[in-house]
């Protein structure tokens, strides 16, 4: 009969609404697939009630004490992430929810980077950058990202890169991984290794890196360099020759970027 189920053997049998065609599915894929759907309304559970718990203590902060409604969220959120086999849409949004938290969930969200044992690449983004956006920038933290700039995917790398930056010099002790930064194969972490390195401490030491870096096949990182040179001022007087060279580059913002930094290094 239409819609009718046959257990035959080690397989189950399903009609079309005609009764005239069935295809076979193995047990175990039956149960793998009930698994994995479990395991995703689990999670949007987790998530809903994240939410609910954010809003409460939002509501009832001055009255009810706001550290153990926070506890208890990242406690929640802890478990949630740990679990890699929920789907990667799901542990995003957890990971944005972390952040919401501030300064408290740094710990979480450096582990997350630091034990480099999540396989999503979206997640571990999300973890990269809510940890520059949050700002806290305690040692950890700053391990952390420093260990993510050697990250297989380059969109992380380039994500510790940007949150180095906007920790400032509180992130002078990852300067020497972000110099290696600039010899990356990835062009967008090549571009952030360079502005970070010339927001954080900028200094003559620096400048090898950038004048190398001025021979970038991509001209938005020679642009990158270009204005890194300016911002190490005098100390990039090094870089004179390169600059006058880059002052003929193809590109016009290259070219434009070559001539303000020399203005100011050549002082």
């Amino acid at each position: 009969m239409p819609g009718r189920r046959h257990r035959h053997g080690d397989r189950y049998r399903h009609w079309d609404r005609h009764g005239d065609r069935y295809r076979h599915r193995n047990r175990r894929v039956v149960i793998s697939d009930y698994l994995i759907e479990h395991r995703r309304r689990v999670a949007a559970t987790i998530v809903a009630l994240s939410l609910v718990l954010a809003g409460t203590y939002r509501y009832r902060r001055s009255r009810l004490g706001p550290m153990a409604d926070r506890q208890l969220l990242l406690a929640l959120l802890a478990a949630s992430l740990a679990d890699t086999a929920s789907d990667t849409q799901t542990r995003v949004r957890l990971a944005r929810l972390v952040e919401a938290l501030g300064p408290d969930a740094e710990p979480l969200l450096a582990d997350l980077i630091r034990n480099s044992s999540d396989p999503d690449q979206a997640v571990r983004t999300s973890a990269v950058r809510a940890l520059g956006r949050i700002g806290g920038g305690s040692p950890q933290v700053i391990e952390a990202l420093s260990r993510a700039l050697t990250d297989a995917e380059g969109v992380v790398r380039q994500g510790a890169a940007i949150s180095l930056m906007q920790l400032g010099e509180r992130a002078a002790v990852a300067m020497p991984r972000l110099r290696l930064a600039l010899e990356d194969r990835d062009w967008r972490v090549r571009q952030a290794a360079a502005h970070a390195l010339s927001t954080i401490a900028p200094s003559a030491e620096d400048v090898p890196g950038f004048i190398r870096a001025l021979d970038d096949p991509v001209w938005s990182v020679r642009v990158s360099a270009t204005v890194a040179l300016k911002r190490t001022g005098i100390e990039g007087r090094a870089a004179i020759p390169a600059l006058t060279r880059a002052i003929n580059d193809p590109h016009p913002q290259v070219r434009a970027a070559a001539a303000a930094a020399l203005r100011v290094v050549s002082r």
